[in-house]
């Protein structure tokens, strides 16, 4: 019993230490294997595929790590160790484990200065990591995402403003329809959020309510007098009322940590469908996108949408054919903590906003 007992502690502690990391070190070097031993002078044995290695702990890079809980709670200090379940972190407070399940935002900071040889301070820019970049899309440009902001975010744009009441409900309103009358409000909840770091899943719905005039971009094409009516030239015209108007959404976002764990690709989907009043037809709208971080500050975005009643800047100038499909490609830029900038190929174009 007592021989059993030993060789089944031995299993544990094997299991334990059997946990393939990679270790950055001041040197420049990257070493990627199990951890064999670690003995009291902080000496560790890591088994590599080119065999056994020993470095002192003085040697890794260690990261310091802002970790927010799904239970709201912080936690601030140097990531110690990690396996496949757990991020060990050392803080004022003692040395703490986080259950990766139970993790809803990380953020690894790297405040030592940057050699002239591209390294920070042994580690390369390519070997930094970002599981979020600095930009998590609440819309792609006009379209929802299942995400909302988190509880006590302001957002303020050219256009609109908004603001997170919890980390699960936001409002936000078209600030620039305001000058012209059209009082409107437009509240989002996200019903489910289920996932890890690695891959998760959130699903979101909501209402833009128009109290006095039509949902924007909202078009009819209008025949040309004298073309027959078999013909389907024409020219579009923006729908226009004094009577109240509705846009209901839901939206679909599926994210996943990029493998060399620096960022993510989101995949957005969504559909809409909008009444406007004094005009009889129910217009709808649906959309799927993907964004991908190419780095913490910069995301590429992508989209094709089917929307009857948006036309293109071709239709627009030259009427003609009318086009259902659309297709639109950009960027978003953190230029700093708070303040975004993009560019992509539908009207209109250029978008800028803050956040706090």
């Amino acid at each position: 019993m007592r021989n059993y007992f030993i060789l089944v502690l031995t299993a544990l502690i094997s299991f334990a230490l059997c946990n393939e990391r990679i270790f950055n070190l001041k040197s420049g070097n990257k070493v990627t294997g199990d951890i064999v031993n670690i003995d009291d002078s902080g000496n560790y044995t890591v088994n590599t595929s080119m065999g056994e290695v020993v470095f002192n702990q003085n040697e890794i890079v260690m990261e310091h790590v802002k970790i927010t809980t799904t239970d709201g709670d912080r936690i601030i200090g140097v990531l110690q160790n990690e396996d496949n379940d757990k991020f060990h972190v050392k803080t004022d407070i003692g040395l703490l484990s986080i259950a990766k399940i139970k993790v809803n935002l990380i953020d690894f900071n790297y405040d030592d200065i940057e050699s002239d040889d591209g390294f920070l301070n042994g580690l390369s820019k390519s070997d930094k990591r970002f599981y979020f970049g600095d930009e998590q899309l609440i819309d792609v440009w006009f379209d929802p995402t299942g995400n909302v902001l988190s509880e006590g975010t302001i957002y303020i744009s050219g256009l609109s403003g908004a603001y997170g009441i919890t980390d699960k409900f936001q409002i936000s309103l078209r600030v620039w329809d305001y000058l012209f009358g059209n009082v409107n409000i437009r509240p989002k909840y996200q019903i489910y959020k289920k996932g890890t770091l690695k891959k998760s899943n959130t699903l979101s719905v909501g209402a833009h309510l128009y109290l006095t005039g039509a949902v924007p971009h909202k078009w009819i094409m209008e025949k040309r007098q004298g073309v027959s009516l078999l013909d389907i030239e024409g020219n579009w015209s923006p729908i226009t009322s004094d009577e109240p108007s509705y846009e209901l959404f839901i939206a679909y976002t599926s994210s996943k940590l990029k493998s060399s764990g620096q960022g993510r690709l989101n995949y957005n989907m969504g559909i809409s469908i909008a009444e406007i009043g004094g005009y009889s037809e129910t217009m709808s709208r649906i959309w799927l996108g993907a964004d991908i971080d190419v780095r913490k500050s910069l995301k590429l975005t992508g989209l094709i949408a089917y929307d009857p009643h948006l036309p293109t800047i071709a239709e627009l100038f030259n009427g003609g054919e009318q086009t259902d499909l659309h297709l639109d490609f950009g960027f978003i830029y953190a230029l700093n903590d708070n303040f975004r900038f993009g560019l992509h190929l539908t009207s209109p174009f250029i978008g800028f906003y803050w956040k706090f």
